[in-house]
């Protein structure tokens, strides 16, 4: 089995979760299927993301600044997470945000370095683990 991290030959992201390895994977499908036949890449966007939903699946460019105050539906397409994933992080405790006339906003910067943040401590445990001679069990660190 490839020991997580141990790059070259193995994923160069250290800390990547298994879905963002599965989304950067989709994600290099689709571009070298976007170049091969730009028609049935456009066809299976529109399958994959209207009409199954998966929005993550088609490149956008995202246009927020970190002082952005952002509706929960934003905050969860910015964290490519459902909105129901943006409320259980404010319940726990990971994300803070104001409500406002029984509406709740999260600034940007939050949304993006709890991502990081999270990023960061995949990476430390992989680290930890590759370190101590430790094969990575299947599934992530």
């Amino acid at each position: 089995m490839q020991e997580c991290g141990a790059y070259p030959g193995g994923w160069p992201f250290r800390g990547d979760s298994p879905v963002v390895v599965a989304r950067r994977v989709a994600a290099a499908y689709r571009a070298r299927l976007a170049l091969a036949d730009a028609q049935s890449c456009a066809e299976l966007d529109d399958l994959v993301a209207h009409r199954w939903g998966q929005t993550w699946a088609v490149p956008r460019i995202e246009t927020v600044d970190a002082g952005d105050w952002l509706t929960p539906g934003q905050a969860a397409d910015l964290a490519s997470v459902k909105v129901d994933t943006i409320r259980q992080w404010r319940h726990r405790g990971r994300l803070s945000g104001v409500e406002l006339d029984g509406r709740w906003w999260y600034l940007a910067e939050d949304i993006m370095n709890l991502g990081w943040s999270k990023r960061r401590r995949e990476a430390a445990v992989t680290d930890t683990v590759v370190a101590s001679g430790r094969s990575v069990p299947e599934g992530g660190a």
